[in-house]
Protein backbone atom coordinates (compact mmCIF):
# COMPACT_ATOMS: atom_id res chain seq x y z
CA UNK A 1 0.00 0.00 0.00
CA UNK A 2 0.98 3.46 -0.47
CA UNK A 3 1.04 6.07 1.83
CA UNK A 4 -0.97 9.43 1.24
CA UNK A 5 2.00 11.48 0.54
CA UNK A 6 3.61 8.67 -1.86
CA UNK A 7 0.60 9.00 -3.80
CA UNK A 8 1.02 12.74 -4.41
CA UNK A 9 4.60 12.32 -5.31
CA UNK A 10 3.84 9.72 -7.84
CA UNK A 11 0.75 11.87 -9.01
CA UNK A 12 2.87 15.00 -9.26
CA UNK A 13 5.44 12.88 -11.47
CA UNK A 14 2.45 11.33 -13.70
CA UNK A 15 1.59 14.66 -14.08
CA UNK A 16 5.02 16.06 -15.12
CA UNK A 17 5.56 13.43 -17.95
CA UNK A 18 1.97 14.02 -19.07
CA UNK A 19 2.62 17.55 -19.28
CA UNK A 20 5.86 17.39 -21.26
CA UNK A 21 4.30 14.79 -23.62
CA UNK A 22 1.79 17.50 -24.28
CA UNK A 23 4.24 20.18 -24.53
CA UNK A 24 6.31 18.43 -27.08
CA UNK A 25 3.15 17.30 -28.90
CA UNK A 26 2.19 20.92 -29.48
CA UNK A 27 5.83 21.91 -30.51
CA UNK A 28 5.46 19.35 -32.87
CA UNK A 29 2.69 20.12 -34.44
CA UNK A 30 3.09 23.61 -34.67
CA UNK A 31 6.51 22.89 -36.67
CA UNK A 32 4.28 20.00 -39.05
CA UNK A 33 1.93 23.51 -39.43
CA UNK A 34 4.73 25.18 -40.45
CA UNK A 35 5.74 22.54 -42.23
CA UNK A 36 3.05 22.36 -44.85
CA UNK A 37 2.38 25.89 -44.52
CA UNK A 38 -0.63 26.44 -42.46
CA UNK A 39 0.56 29.26 -41.45
CA UNK A 40 -2.71 30.31 -39.09
CA UNK A 41 -3.22 27.22 -37.52
CA UNK A 42 0.90 27.28 -35.99
CA UNK A 43 0.04 30.49 -35.48
CA UNK A 44 -3.05 29.51 -33.44
CA UNK A 45 -0.98 26.95 -31.34
CA UNK A 46 2.25 28.71 -30.59
CA UNK A 47 0.05 31.74 -29.15
CA UNK A 48 -1.77 29.81 -27.00
CA UNK A 49 1.80 28.01 -26.02
CA UNK A 50 3.15 31.33 -25.55
CA UNK A 51 0.46 32.01 -22.90
CA UNK A 52 1.36 29.14 -21.11
CA UNK A 53 5.17 29.47 -21.34
CA UNK A 54 6.62 32.28 -22.13
CA UNK A 55 10.63 31.88 -23.52
CA UNK A 56 12.07 32.45 -26.79
CA UNK A 57 11.75 29.25 -28.23
CA UNK A 58 8.45 29.43 -28.59
CA UNK A 59 9.08 33.24 -29.73
CA UNK A 60 10.90 31.88 -32.60
CA UNK A 61 7.41 29.54 -33.57
CA UNK A 62 5.21 32.13 -33.34
CA UNK A 63 7.46 34.72 -35.43
CA UNK A 64 8.21 32.07 -37.84
CA UNK A 65 4.23 31.93 -38.35
CA UNK A 66 3.10 35.40 -38.30
CA UNK A 67 5.75 35.73 -41.35
CA UNK A 68 4.50 32.62 -43.53
CA UNK A 69 1.14 34.27 -43.04
CA UNK A 70 2.34 37.95 -44.24
CA UNK A 71 1.98 39.29 -40.39
CA UNK A 72 5.52 40.70 -40.31
CA UNK A 73 4.70 43.53 -37.90
CA UNK A 74 2.82 41.01 -35.73
CA UNK A 75 7.15 38.91 -35.20
CA UNK A 76 8.84 42.02 -34.88
CA UNK A 77 6.40 42.40 -31.32
CA UNK A 78 7.21 38.84 -30.89
CA UNK A 79 10.87 39.67 -31.52
CA UNK A 80 11.86 42.76 -30.40
CA UNK A 81 13.07 41.95 -26.75
CA UNK A 82 14.96 38.69 -27.58
CA UNK A 83 18.29 37.96 -26.89
CA UNK A 84 19.23 34.89 -28.48
CA UNK A 85 21.11 34.65 -31.71
CA UNK A 86 18.54 32.86 -33.86
CA UNK A 87 15.65 35.02 -32.53
CA UNK A 88 17.88 38.60 -33.29
CA UNK A 89 18.99 37.35 -36.61
CA UNK A 90 14.63 36.33 -37.08
CA UNK A 91 14.33 40.05 -35.61
CA UNK A 92 16.81 41.57 -38.16
CA UNK A 93 14.84 40.14 -41.70
CA UNK A 94 11.53 41.00 -39.95
CA UNK A 95 13.05 44.60 -39.51
CA UNK A 96 13.89 44.39 -43.21
CA UNK A 97 11.02 43.48 -44.13
CA UNK A 98 9.67 46.15 -42.51
CA UNK A 99 12.11 48.76 -43.98
CA UNK A 100 13.10 49.31 -40.86
CA UNK A 101 17.14 49.50 -41.17
CA UNK A 102 18.57 50.78 -38.87
CA UNK A 103 17.07 48.70 -36.28
CA UNK A 104 17.93 45.42 -38.44
CA UNK A 105 21.47 46.70 -38.53
CA UNK A 106 21.62 47.11 -34.42
CA UNK A 107 20.09 43.48 -34.05
CA UNK A 108 22.59 41.74 -35.57
CA UNK A 109 25.35 44.17 -34.57
CA UNK A 110 24.81 44.68 -30.70
CA UNK A 111 25.56 41.79 -28.31
CA UNK A 112 22.25 42.14 -25.88
CA UNK A 113 24.62 40.10 -23.25
CA UNK A 114 27.06 43.06 -23.15
CA UNK A 115 24.45 45.68 -22.65
CA UNK A 116 23.60 46.59 -26.13
CA UNK A 117 27.36 47.13 -26.44
CA UNK A 118 29.24 46.11 -30.09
Amino acid sequence: DLSWLEYLKLKLILEQISSTASLKKTIESIKNSLRFELYHNAAFLAERLLAQIDNEDIRLLLAESYLGDGKAYKAYEVLKSCTLAPNRYKFALTCIKLNKLPEAERALLLDPQNHGRY
